[in-house]
C-alpha cells in the first residue's frame, strides 16, 4: 500500500542536535546553517586556524568572525532557510539560542522515519485493543506492577512471548516517508504553556506539506503459527491499523478540547474541532514529533478515563512536575504574532492500495 502524508499542523522530528551561535548565521532574511567543514578548509586556505580557535573561546557570533575576514556565509552554508514574520521578530533572541535540527536522510533532506509513523500506529493499535474489557481486565490485574505496566501490556497483547522477535507487529513494514529539500522547513518559536512558560526554538515541516511512502503487510502464516501468533493475525489487518489510529486520535482530541475548555483556550478548542473533522476511519490523523505530550504516546489515555486512581498511581509515578487535578497540563504551542497560535504535530495519513 502507498501512503501519502499531509502536515496539518508545523512538525517537529528531531535528530537530537542543535544549531548553535557558533554554526550557523542568521541575516536580515535567511538563517544559514553553516558547513562547518567547508568553513574550515577555507580557514586554512587563508592561515587563520588558529585565529578562529581563539575567537570561539569568547563564545561569540560566527557571523561577526565572518565579517571580519571578509568571508560570506552564503558561500559555506548547507541551506537557508526563509525567516518568518515572527523570527523577526526574534531576532535577538535567535541570536542567541540554539534551535532543534530536523531529522535530515544522506543527502540533507528533511524526511518523517518510518519508525516514527510506526511508532505512534503501535501505540494505537494498542490502545484500540484494551477497549476490549477482556484485554482492560488484565491491564487491571497489572496494577502492582506499576513501573512495568506499559512493557508488560504491550507483550501481552502483541507478542506470544515477552521476546520482540515473536511479536505481531513485526510484520508491519512502514518506510520511510519521501523527502523534501531543508529550505522547505521553517524555523518556529515553540512555548510551554499553562506550566513552566519555556521558551525553545525548532525546525519544523510547516503545514500542507505533502510526502509519501509504503505500507507492507506481510502475513506469512506458517511464519505466523511458528511463533504462536496465529491468533493475533487480525491484528495486521488494514481495516483494523486505520481504524485503531482513528478511534485513538478522536479519544485523544475529545480529552483536548475539554482540556481547553478548563482554560477557557477558545482558539485551540476550534483548532481541534477542525482536526477532528480531517480524523476519519478510512484516512485517519495521527500526531508525530515534538508536542506529542504524555497521553499521545503512552496507552495512559483510557487509563485516565476509566480507572483514575490507577491513573493517580501513574501520575505519582512518573518523575516529571505533577499536578494532582490535571495531569498532564503542560501544552507546547508555536508562536505567531507574539502569542501562542498552533499545536504541533499533527498529519493527515492517506492510504491507497
Amino acid at each position: 500500500m502507498r501512503y501519502e502524508l499531509e502536515t496539518l499542523s508545523p512538525v517537529h522530528i528531531g535528530n537530537g542536535d542543535q544549531y548553535t551561535i557558533m554554526d550557523s548565521v542568521l541575516s536580515n532574511n535567511y538563517f544559514y546553517p553553516i558547513n562547518m567543514n567547508k568553513f574550515y578548509e577555507k580557514l586554512q586556505d587563508i592561515g587563520k586556524i588558529q585565529d578562529y580557535l581563539s575567537y570561539t573561546a569568547e563564545n561569540r557570533l560566527l557571523s561577526d568572525y565572518l565579517l571580519s575576514i571578509h568571508m560570506k556565509h552564503e558561500e559555506i552554508s548547507k541551506y537557508k532557510i526563509k525567516l518568518t514574520e515572527q523570527n523577526k521578530n526574534d531576532m535577538q533572541f535567535l541570536k542567541k539560542v540554539n534551535i532543534s535540527q530536523f531529522i535530515k536522510n544522506g543527502l540533507g533532506e528533511v524526511y518523517i522515519p518510518g519508525s516514527e509513523i510506526k511508532g505512534a500506529i503501535r501505540t494505537a493499535i494498542i490502545y484500540n485493543l484494551l477497549k476490549n474489557p477482556q484485554n482492560y481486565d488484565y491491564l487491571q490485574s497489572q496494577r502492582r506492577n506499576i513501573q512495568y505496566l506499559g512493557s508488560n501490556i504491550e507483550a501481552h497483547l502483541l507478542r506470544s512471548k515477552n521476546d520482540a522477535k515473536y511479536d505481531i507487529l513485526k510484520y508491519l513494514e512502514i518506510t520511510d516517508s519521501s523527502s523534501q529539500p531543508p529550505s522547505t522547513l521553517e524555523i518556529v518559536h515553540v512555548i510551554s504553556y499553562w506550566t513552566r512558560g519555556k521558551h525553545s526554538y525548532a525546525e519544523v515541516l510547516p503545514s500542507k506539506i505533502k510526502l509519501s511512502g509504503t505500507i507492507n503487510i506481510v502475513k506469512r502464516e506458517i511464519a505466523l503459527a511458528s511463533l504462536g501468533l496465529s491468533n493475533k493475525e487480525d491484528i495486521l489487518s488494514e481495516e483494523t491499523i486505520l481504524k485503531s489510529i482513528y478511534t485513538h486520535t478522536n479519544d485523544l482530541i475529545e480529552h483536548e478540547i475539554s482540556f481547553y475548555k478548563s482554560q477557557h483556550a477558545e482558539q485551540f478548542i476550534k483548532e481541534m474541532q477542525e482536526i477532528k473533522e480531517k480524523n476519519k476511519e478510512k484516512n485517519p490523523v495521527l500526531r508525530l514529533g515534538q508536542g506529542q505530550g504524555f497521553l499521545s504516546t503512552t496507552i495512559n489515555l483510557i487509563i485516565k478515563n476509566n480507572d483514575p486512581e490507577l491513573y493517580d498511581m501513574i501520575r505519582r509515578n512518573t518523575k516529571r512536575r505533577s499536578y494532582p487535578n490535571i495531569f498532564p497540563k503542560t501544552r507546547r504551542f508555536v508562536m505567531e504574532n507574539n502569542k501562542p497560535s498552533y499545536t504541533l504535530g499533527w498529519i493527515k495519513l492517506m492510504v491507497e492500495e
